[in-house]
This record gives structure tokens, C-alpha cells and sequence, in this order.
């Protein structure tokens, strides 16, 4: 039977019996504080240029209702209302060999939200919170809707919004960690972001708060529960983590940064869309550089399907894209993730997100043998402590304190990586002062986070995967009666060997390419010498020298080849470095750099302009169209020009060189410049090496021949840089069609694709009016005479295409029908 999912925040501390004392951040306004400024800025990147279809998505066999969480349809069940769920979207195999922050892959995502929402907000979903940076929206959907929407080919899954809580449970001696401390190491300049909630940052351990990485111990990040920039803790379980993870004091590395992102409220809990919001947060700070070296994340939260269902076995990514494609950008970028297990004293399984593939599920272990009940005189005369009911022990546990034994409350199965302290942990308190007891996987996870932020400063080439190997395979090994599971407890300074022991490889060298020069989808080999203790190499290659958006490929020989099929030239860049078995990699090689021309043997042609209305045929009788072109070069050097007409006819191209400064003008242009001896309507591409001014004006004459004619209707050269894709909305201001006006629209495909468009107008105080959609073939241009509803005095339109690599042109004609004067409308591209 299905049960419906519940994932309330177990901010992952377990009570003991007696208990323990809007707009995304996407549409927020200005904010105040550095840190905000650096997300929203980021960085310009310049992505490899991906081939036609990289848009395009597999085919999915799968029906609907298997893209619906069983959960939802419960909830469905129980209520007609609109239900809060989380919608993952399937993105395109192509756009995943790019970089996890890589722009391109934004702005694929919210392409993709904005064709959903336009699609389905007449069937009921609504959205509700917006994601910078993961295929992923949060949204309210009527149960109605579900398997409607489940069934577009754009939906990965769609499950509930899973609610999360703290999971409330010293151990730097059991883990050794005064023995790295004495090396130097203390995690000083590594960032340690801890999602909860929120942080105390006026307590002398955690102090003083700010954006500047120089001055600040904790970093103020972002508040995905009010949606601002400060992450002050009102409950007091992510101040307690923070300390144990970086206290000045106490905490594992003391020296560390924190990054304070809270996800949950003064109770202690909160939604997966606030989990995921802050995540994206911590994408936007590494988008921006890693200003502040987040290297560390922690969660010390989570959840299970429901009161009744325990874990499930084995990891739990298919059941949650959402999260899964979260965790592997950020591992991507360089961020290990450390997760609380779980206080349900569950044994097949952790908790939710610990369960996720890419995540650390920390369980824990006492840390010494504490004493619960003391006499006078006599002494200590229990170490038997009692702990609550759990997940999967409804009456309950109770353990006798001793280091290293495994907390009853635990959860473990075979997706647990690690054990770690939880009781008692002595550590910050909210508002001043200190805890003398934070205990449950809430603690363990800190700990092994904080010891990750030790072993990140002592080898900083250390990659996420090394650091979570190292301490997977380090250790004491401490075996779980409940299941036979054994796993290995933390301990510093044997996974510090280990690290350390994996030595990085040499930096590859003699890097280079079989071709100093290629034209498009030409194939170049990368070669180097080989590295002694090399599993395998990482090649890059960017038209970025900075490599912001590499496209990259790990090889296990010393050769790679790559392609590029960019219309811009330009340079390509390339490099190399050795990867040991063990995770740990060499620093980069030296760049080797490829000369990248679109067409070889021809001039490498910068701008194209596409100039549409071109026409030699009859108009209404006696009527007969004309059209002249004039091409101006705007440089101060010779540019090199190629003009391209298509039309029903498909003549040979023109090619010429213009003058700095100087105008080319045919009249009559088709069979002037074109030779084209019969009537033919249509549109040129002029491809050029410098920056031009491109014009048609087409007009008519009373008769072919005739002398007399209109001044006609000037038609500009649009640059195709400039056209609109299906990332984007055009607008069309201006329109009319009362009286003697009426309103033609054109749309022209300048892209490489066949593309569908959907024209929108609306009144000028924005009342919906009529929608007019159709198709145009590549190179092919479409007209819709009288487009808008007669009787309008004042509309705009909205255009907009798809896929999402189409690219069109389209404009306006707005037509004095007493005058029969035209005026051109360009599409504003915002």
C-alpha cells in the first residue's frame, strides 16, 4: 500500500526522554549585504558551443503515472485541494557535459519552467518558487493535473514536497583530531557551509558575521525561509552544529569558515523547496568564484516517507531527481556533503537526503562512557540512558554509555558511510553560553564534516571524491549488531594518512595538439606524456582561457580528441591532469591553445544580418513588388561580405569586399544581384567580417516596369546574435488595426532548426485578445496579413518559439490603409 511521503526536517539531534533545552531569491529586489550582490552578479562565462539538437531529449517510455510519486496519489485521495509538490525536469544529455554553475544550463532550465507554466496554468499548476540553478520547480498542482503533467516528455518526476526537521543526539579525542591539530591543521580558509537553522553569529565561538571572507568567521549566505541574506539561527540547532563543526574553541576545525544557510524555522523544520533554495544558493556563491572556498557542506536534517514505512535499502536518487541532481553539482564543483543518518533507529535503511547517492550518511557512536545517574559518596552508578520513540522504534531504546558503541537511535543499512561522536557534545547554545549535551546524528555529521575541512586545508588539491574516500577507508571499523553492517568510525588523523598517502600525480606534460588550427566539426587530438601512478586523465578544452565552462573528457590513455562546431571564430583551450586511483589529482597542465575558424578557406565571417520582405512578384493587380538593398560597413577595415537569398529559387552566393565607410546599393536586388530571371519572395543573409548597417526597402509600382511607385517599407538587417530563441520572449508594442490601420506580422527562421512560434496579442492595458500560432521551415519566413482583431486602437504582442534552439526574427507591419504607408515594428528582445 502506498503511504504518503513525509519528510519532516528530523533536525537530525535526538531529544532525550527528559528532552533538549515567498519570492525565490531569483525575484527578491536590491539587497544590502555583499554576499547577495556577489550571487546575483556571478560571472560571464562563455560556453562551448553545443551542436543543433543539443536541446533535444530521448524519448521517454515511460507512462505518466510511473513519474508520479505513489505518495501524491494518496494525498490525492484525501483532498481535492491544490497539492505542493516538486516538479525535476528531464535535462538534455548534451547540456550535463557542462560545467554544474555553466550558464547555458541556467537558462536552459528556465526556459524549460517558463514553457511549462505557460503550457499548464490552465489545467491547474501553478508555481511557486523558482530555482537558479537546478532542473527543478516547486509548485502547486490540483490532483487533476497530475498525471497530466506527469506526462510531458520535459517531466522527470514529480514528488511531494517533502518536510524536514532537525535530527537533535565530544569527540575529538575519539577521532583524534588533537593529533591533526598539532600539525598545523586546523581547517583555516576552508568553507564549511551548514544548512539548518540558521546561525548564531553573535556568539563568541561563531563571531563576527558579515560577507567579507577576510574578517568574517561566519559567512551570512542566505535565508531561504524569509528569502534575505540573513541567516540569524532562531531555534538554536544550526548555531550547536556550527560550533561543533568550527567553534573557536571546541569545534573540530577551529579555524574554518562557516557558511550560514538556514532551511528551517524557529521549530526546527521545513520544506524540500527550502532545502533545494538553499543548496542553489551555495551553486550561485561557487558560480561566482568560491569567493568564500566552500569545500564542506552539512546537513544535520532530514526525513522518512511516512510515520509507519522505514528506510528504504540502498540509495534513493530515482526516487528523488530533485535533490540527486543538487548533490551532484555540488560534487561536481568541488563540495563534499555530509548527512545525518537519522535518529528512527532504523536498520535497512537512512533517512532522506542522507540516502542520496552522493551524499555522506553519518550514524553515530557515543563518544565515552557518561555517567546518567550519580550518588554522593558512591559515585556513578548508571551509564543507561533512555531515548524516545523513533522511526522504526515505537517504544523506544535504551543504551549503556561507552565510546565507540553504536547509539541505539541510529539509523544504518547499507547506504551508511561512516560513523562519528554524537553524545554529548558540548557546544554553542543560541544566544550566548554552551549546550552541555547536543547529541543524535545531528552531531556525528558535524564532526565528520568538520574533519573533512582538516584534511581539505592539509591537501588542498584534495577533490570531493578523495576526501570522502579517505574517510570511508580510515578508521575503526565498528560493526552494527542490529544488521552486520560494519562500517568505519571517523578518525582524523588515520584518514590524513590515507590522504596523504594517496599522492596526487605528476602534472602531465608535453601536452599537445596534432592541429594548431581547425574549421568546424574538424577533429584535433590531444596527446601527452604518460604519468607514473595515473588511473586515468581529465581533459579540458573552453574558448575560455579561464575555463568556466569546459567541456571535459576522463580518459585512461594519453590521447583525446575533440570538435567544435561554433559559428563564431575564435581560440579553443586545452588541458590536461592526472588522476590517482584514489581520488586525488594533479594541478592542471600548461594551456595549449587551437585556432577555431568556422569554414577554412573562406573569410571567417563574425556577424551575420538577416534582412527579410525581399521581393520581385506581383502584388494585388496592377501592383508589382520591388526590392533594393543597401549594405553599409561601420568599420574603419575592409570587410568581407557573403550574401545568401532564399527563396522558392536557391542561386549561388555573393561574395565582395567592401570598403571601410562605404555603401554597396542594388536596386531591384533579385535579378540585379541574384540573376534570378523570374518572381520569387524570400529573405537574404548577409555574413560579413566587420560590423554593417543592413536595410531593404521594398515598394511597388503600378505595373511591372512602370515608372511611378511607392516609397515603400524599410525593412532592417537584424543580426542573428540578436534573435529569439526559445530561452526567450519578444514583444511587438505598438500595433493597431481600427479604422483605416491593420497590423501584418512577419516571422523569419534564421536559425538551423524548424521552429513553431505563438504570437500573443493582448490590449494595451493587457487584456488577452487572440493567440496565433504556426510553423517556419529553416531559412523560410511566414506572414500573417491582418493578425490582429479588427476594431483594436491600441495592442502589443508577445512572440514566442520553440525548441529551445530555434532562432527567429519577427516584426510588425502596421499599414495606413488610406495612404497604404507602412511602419516596420521591430521585436524588442528584453
Amino acid at each position: 500500500m502506498h503511504r504518503e511521503r513525509r519528510v519532516l526536517v528530523l533536525l537530525l539531534a535526538v531529544g532525550l526522554v527528559i528532552g533538549v533545552g515567498a519570492p525565490s531569491r531569483g525575484e527578491m529586489g536590491d539587497e544590502s549585504t555583499a554576499a547577495a550582490s556577489v550571487r546575483r552578479t556571478g560571472i560571464a562565462a562563455v560556453e562551448e558551443p553545443l551542436p543543433a539538437d543539443a536541446f533535444r531529449l530521448p524519448d521517454d517510455p515511460r507512462p505518466a503515472i510511473e513519474k508520479v510519486s505513489p505518495a501524491l496519489f494518496t494525498q490525492a485521495r484525501r483532498s481535492d485541494g491544490p497539492l505542493d509538490v516538486l516538479v525535476a525536469f528531464r535535462e538534455p544529455p548534451a547540456l550535463t557535459r557542462l560545467g554544474p554553475t555553466a550558464p547555458l544550463r541556467r537558462q536552459w532550465a528556465a526556459a524549460t519552467l517558463r514553457e511549462l507554466e505557460r503550457d499548464y496554468a490552465g489545467v491547474g499548476a501553478t508555481v511557486t518558487r523558482r530555482f537558479r540553478h537546478l532542473p527543478v520547480a516547486r509548485m502547486q498542482v490540483l490532483p487533476v493535473a497530475l498525471e497530466v503533467l506527469a506526462g510531458d516528455p520535459r517531466v522527470e518526476r514529480i514528488t511531494p514536497n517533502r518536510r524536514i526537521r532537525a535530527l537533535d543526539r565530544e569527540g575529538n579525542e575519539l577521532m583524534n583530531v588533537p593529533a591533526v591539530h598539532s600539525l598545523g591543521f586546523k581547517g583555516r580558509g576552508i568553507g564549511v557551509a551548514v544548512l539548518d537553522t540558521g546561525v548564531d553569529y553573535r556568539h563568541s565561538e561563531l563571531s563576527p558575521g558579515g560577507t567579507d571572507p577576510a574578517t568574517s568567521k561566519t559567512i551570512l549566505l542566505w535565508d531561504s525561509v524569509n528569502n534575505d541574506s540573513d541567516p540569524m539561527d532562531r531555534e538554536g540547532h544550526g548555531t550547536s552544529v556550527a560550533g561543533i563543526v568550527a567553534g573557536k574553541e571546541r569545534g573540530v576545525a577551529p579555524e574554518a569558515r562557516i557558511i550560514a544557510v538556514r532551511v528551517l524555522d524557529e521549530q526546527g523544520e521545513g520544506t524540500e523547496d527550502q532545502m533545494l533554495d538553499g543548496l542553489d544558493a551555495i551553486l550561485d556563491s561557487l558560480a561566482a568564484g568560491n569567493p568564500y572556498n566552500i569545500k564542506v557542506a552539512n546537513m544535520s536534517f532530514g526525513g522518512y516517507d511516512d510515520d509507519e514505512w522505514p528506510p528504504n535499502r540502498g540509495t534513493c536518487d530515482d526516487l528523488d531527481p530533485a535533490t540527486a541532481a543538487a548533490f551532484e553539482r555540488l560534487t561536481a564543483a568541488g563540495v563534499v556533503i555530509f548527512v545525518a543518518a537519522g535518529n528512527g533507529g532504523c536498520t535497512d535503511g537512512v533517512a532522506w537526503p542522507a540516502c542520496m547517492s552522493r551524499a555522506l550518511a553519518v550514524g553515530a557512536v557515543y563518544d565515552d562512557a557518561i555517567c546518567t545517574q550519580e550518588l554522593p559518596i558512591i559515585g556513578c552508578v548508571s551509564h543507561t540512558q533512555y531515548f524516545g520513540a523513533g522511526q522504526c522504534q515505537s517504544n523506544g531504546c535504551s543504551d549503556e554509555y561507552k565510546a565507540d558503541r553504536i547509539a541505539c537511535y541510529s539509523d544504518s543499512g547499507d547506504k551508511l558511510d561512516i560513523w562519528a561522536p554524537a553524545d554529548c557534545a558540548r557546544t554553542a547554545a543560541r544566544n550566548g553560553g554552551t549546550v552541555d549535551c547536543f547529541n543524535g546524528t545531528s552531531a556525528a555529521s558535524p564532526y565528520a564534516a568538520g574533519v573533512a575541512a582538516l584534511l581539505s586545508q592539509a591537501v588542498p588539491t584534495a577533490t570531493a571524491e578523495a576526501l570522502a574516500t579517505a574517510m570511508r577507508s580510515s578508521g575503526k571499523p565498528l560493526r552494527d549488531g542490529r544488521n552486520g553492517i560494519t562500517r568505519n568510525r571517523v578518525d582524523a588523523q588515520a584518514a590524513l594518512a590515507l590522504l596523504q598517502s594517496c599522492q596526487a600525480p605528476a602534472t602531465p606534460t608535453a601536452l599537445q595538439t596534432n592541429k594548431l588550427s581547425v574549421c568546424a566539426n574538424e577533429t584535433f587530438t590531444l596527446s601527452w606524456s604518460p604519468v607514473e601512478g595515473a588511473a586515468s586523465y581529465t581533459v579540458a578544452v573552453d574558448t575560455s582561457s579561464e575555463f568556466l565552462s569546459p567541456t571535459q573528457q576522463v580518459v585512461t590513455g594519453t590521447s583525446a580528441s575533440f570538435s567544435s562546431n561554433t559559428t563564431s571564430a575564435g581560440t579553443l583551450h586545452a588541458r590536461v591532469r592526472a588522476n590517482a586511483g584514489c581520488g586525488a589529482a594533479s594541478p592542471w597542465s600548461a594551456t595549449v591553445r587551437i585556432t577555431y575558424t568556422p569554414a577554412c578557406g573562406t573569410p571567417s565571417y563574425s556577424r551575420t544580418y538577416a534582412v527579410s520582405g525581399i521581393a520581385h512578384t506581383p502584388g494585388v493587380a496592377p501592383a508589382f513588388w520591388y526590392s533594393d538593398l543597401s549594405v553599409l560597413n561601420l568599420s574603419t577595415a575592409p570587410a568581407d561580405l557573403r550574401l545568401t537569398f532564399y527563396g522558392s529559387a536557391s542561386p549561388p552566393a555573393y561574395t565582395a569586399t567592401l570598403p571601410p565607410l562605404q555603401q554597396l546599393t542594388w536596386r531591384d536586388v533579385l535579378p540585379s544581384l541574384f540573376q534570378l530571371p523570374g518572381n520569387d519572395v524570400g529573405l537574404i543573409v548577409v555574413e560579413s567580417t566587420q560590423k554593417l548597417s543592413v536595410v531593404a526597402r521594398t515598394y511597388s509600382r503600378l505595373g511591372e516596369g512602370a515608372a511611378a511607385s511607392t516609397y515603400g517599407q524599410a525593412y532592417p538587417g537584424m543580426e542573428v546574435t540578436g534573435a529569439l530563441t526559445g530561452l526567450d520572449v519578444g514583444y511587438l508594442p505598438g500595433l493597431r488595426s481600427d479604422g483605416v490601420f491593420r497590423t501584418n506580422v512577419e516571422v523569419v527562421n534564421v536559425g538551423s532548426v524548424p521552429a513553431t512560434f505563438e504570437v500573443r496579442f493582448f490590449s494595451g492595458s493587457g487584456a488577452h485578445l487572440q493567440t496565433l500560432s504556426g510553423a517556419v521551415g529553416v531559412k523560410r519566413r511566414t506572414a500573417i496579413t491582418a493578425a490582429l482583431p479588427a476594431g483594436t486602437a491600441d495592442a502589443f504582442a508577445e512572440v514566442r518559439v520553440s525548441p529551445l534552439d530555434a532562432k527567429v526574427i519577427a516584426f510588425a507591419s502596421v499599414i495606413d490603409g488610406n495612404s497604404t504607408d507602412p511602419t516596420t515594428i521591430p521585436l524588442a528582445v528584453p
